[in-house]
């Protein structure tokens, strides 16, 4: 097999792996969250009358 120095790779790089028996809360609530606290989702969508 070849050796590439940079460049794509040829295979997707590999999962992480998860425990066996976690349940999608416990490792939910591991992950920190999606946006800073203090934010608040604002909708950014253009308004239309009828």
């Amino acid at each position: 097999m070849p050796h590439m120095d940079a460049g794509w790779r040829m295979e997707p790089p590999v999962s992480v792996p998860v425990a066996a028996g976690v349940s999608r809360a416990a490792t939910a609530a591991a992950e920190p969250p999606d946006e800073p606290p203090g934010t608040a989702a604002v909708s950014q969508g253009l308004l239309t009358g009828p």
